[in-house]
């Protein structure tokens, strides 16, 4: 399971089949960035990412979709 979630108590999630890596990381940050943009345009200005010490979290892919 990954899991978004915000300071107004909005809930982001999904459940999958198989190991997170990077791959699946990226698809889920792609959904959340694309309904983030539709709900809170300008989210990016206040957003702060906290994230555990999975490799996935750090890779290139990664940081690639938060940079988009």
């Amino acid at each position: 399971m990954i899991t978004a979630l915000d300071t107004e108590g909005r809930v982001w999630f999904t459940l999958s089949h198989a190991n997170t890596d990077s791959n699946i990381m990226s698809i889920f940050l792609n959904y959340l960035i694309e309904a983030l943009n539709n709900e809170t345009p300008g989210w990016q200005e206040d957003t702060v990412f906290l994230w555990d010490n999975a490799s996935y979290h750090s890779s290139a892919e990664t940081r690639a979709v938060i940079k988009k």
